[in-house]
């Protein structure tokens, strides 16, 4: 196991060994293609090869839009879902910490609150969560709604709340690392509606750059025969030199525009990945909802939980020596989700993968501007001169058109590891949350028994009555 002085998470992002060790995802970011001896390293009969421009065709900007679109969609329903659940709910606030949270709520321009915390005063700290007020009253909230006393909707809406966030910013992701590569960024809208022109426009433009590349790929393997053909029939001619200028013409043009679709391809699948992650971790929330760890089996749990005992005395006894144990049960279960909670806020924090998504977008553009301009000009030099400087400098500018494509790659996986991460952890969350409440909900629901018995009226039937006792039990008590 390691130790605390061996857990070193760095900076921002994933920067340390343990990271990139914990985080053992391998992204699809590469498409192999056949080699060739030419330089561009492309294949002479890429445009015989059906499946490989159907995979680019497939990967569509406006199809993974939609999945965008879709997933969000989930996202919200399941936040109003919860939000009407919750609508009316409070938690109590400690008398030490009143004045605090009163003040704090106030500056946040919540002013109607007293000795609890309603829901919609949580709901609304999410919109500044950073600030040190709405830490504060998010502290308070999730503590006791982790608690004994909790509420797993409660607890499962600060999960959807933090997805609905991620997404915010991977709109800004799609927007700018796939949308900008076909229409210019000013163009762009900033929020996520997208009429049917914006739409429109990127489609056309994608399927003019498919087009274009098919009509390229085709002119090449034209130029290529002419090629042959007239260097064994007029080579060293006009023509010949002609043919072989108008090939390597090609061969510059596919390669500016392979590089800009095949990034957009390894970009559209990542997005669907996250889509697809989100949409798993949204189902597993929603279906959560109002999660009853014992619905219809009530009945049968406590008749067989309460024949053990022979009176109310060794009953009530009994009943609160498990319940101290199912509070030691549930704080484990606090403390694992807890750990959870905080990777998914720090080392998969919002800020972290902003960060890399930022790092990405900077990366796609630079491989497609920058890389294709620079490889194009050392692929291509002409009339250089032989001094053994220029041929440095030269050497210096290949390696870092080599470095450009490595960093790009691996800012492509490091995006691919970070959120494949963060749809694991927060899978991993949920299902511990869910596992405690079951903890809880014997905790509370033993705390029903106690509670009606209290009665002093309430004498504790014989065994051949139990069973009426119990369904009177159930028919007067509000289960919780």
């Amino acid at each position: 196991m390691r130790s605390n002085e061996d857990f070193d998470i760095g900076q921002e992002g994933i920067d340390t060994q343990y990271e990139r060790d914990y985080i053992n995802y391998r992204p699809k970011i590469n498409y192999e293609k056949p080699q060739t001896d030419d330089s561009s390293g492309l294949s002479a009969d890429t445009a015989s090869q059906p499946d490989l421009l159907e995979e680019i065709g497939e990967s569509s900007i406006i199809s993974v839009w939609e999945d965008v679109v879709d997933i969000i969609g989930k996202i919200n329903d399941t936040e109003k879902k919860l939000s009407e659940k919750l609508k009316d709910s409070f938690v109590p606030i400690s008398p030490r910490f009143q004045k605090a949270v009163k003040k704090a709520a106030e500056r946040i321009g919540y002013s109607e609150i007293t000795d609890r915390i309603p829901f919609e005063l949580y709901k609304k700290t999410f919109e500044n969560p950073e600030s040190p007020d709405s830490s504060l009253i998010q502290d308070i909230y999730e503590e006791y709604t982790s608690d004994v006393q909790g509420n797993l909707n409660a607890e499962l809406y600060t999960d959807v709340i933090e997805v609905k966030n991620d997404w915010g910013d991977m709109v800004e992701f799609v927007k700018k690392g796939l949308f900008a590569q076909v229409v210019p960024m000013d163009k762009v809208p900033r929020d996520i509606s997208m009429d049917d022109t914006n739409l429109i426009q990127v489609e056309e433009k994608e399927e003019a750059m498919l087009e274009e590349y098919a009509a390229l790929l085709k002119l090449r393997k034209v130029n290529e025969e002419i090629y042959m053909q007239l260097s064994s029939s007029e080579y060293g001619s006009d023509r010949y030199h002609q043919s072989v200028q108008e090939l390597d013409d090609t061969k510059r043009e596919i390669v500016k525009i392979e590089k800009r679709l095949f990034t957009k391809t390894e970009m559209v699948d990542l997005v669907r990945r996250k889509a697809s992650d989100t949409e798993d971790s949204i189902d597993l929330i929603a279906n959560s909802i109002d999660f009853d760890p014992y619905e219809g089996d009530k009945y049968e749990v406590l008749y067989g939980l309460l024949k053990q005992f022979g009176s109310k005395e060794k009953m009530q006894t009994g009943v609160r020596k498990m319940q101290a144990i199912l509070k030691l049960s549930v704080d484990g279960k606090k403390m694992i989700s807890g750990t959870m909670k905080s990777n998914l806020r720090g080392i998969a924090g919002g800020a972290s993968k902003r960060r890399i998504n930022r790092t990405l977008i900077n990366g796609v553009h630079l491989r497609n501007e920058v890389f294709a301009d620079v490889y194009d000009v050392m692929k291509h030099l002409d009339g250089v001169p032989n001094n053994s400087n220029f041929e440095s400098m030269i050497n210096h500018i290949t390696d870092g058109v080599q470095q450009a494509e490595l960093m790009y790659h691996q800012q492509a996986s490091d995006f691919y590891k970070i959120h494949g991460m963060d749809a694991q952890l927060r899978n991993d969350k949920v299902v511990s949350l869910i596992d405690k409440d079951m903890a809880r909900s014997t905790y509370k629901l033993m705390g029903n028994v106690l509670g009606y018995t209290k009665d002093v009226n309430q004498t504790w039937p014989a065994e051949e009555n139990l069973s009426q006792w119990l369904n009177d039990f159930m028919e007067h008590t509000k289960l919780v």
